[in-house]
């Protein structure tokens, strides 16, 4: 039976192949350190601008900053 992901990859095949991985640990490899899309540079100022403005609008909650859009980024 096919085990995907929601993005598509069977991880769990993928760390069956792997002594002592899990699927979790695989993926989390791939998506952050592997996966060359990721931006790896220092954080820009604006790119701070933004965490600090939209952290003091809707604080630490996850469930807002997942709804798009986020006005405080248009401030």
């Amino acid at each position: 039976m096919n085990h995907l992901g929601k993005d598509g990859i069977d991880w769990g095949l993928i760390a069956s192949v792997m002594e002592g991985r899990t699927s979790r640990q695989c993926r989390e490899r791939f998506f952050n350190h592997v996966d060359e899309s990721v931006n790896k540079r220092p954080w820009a100022d604006e790119e701070d601008r933004i965490i600090i403005t939209c952290h003091a609008d809707m604080g630490t909650a996850r469930g807002p900053v997942r709804r798009a859009p986020l006005p405080c980024v248009l401030a």
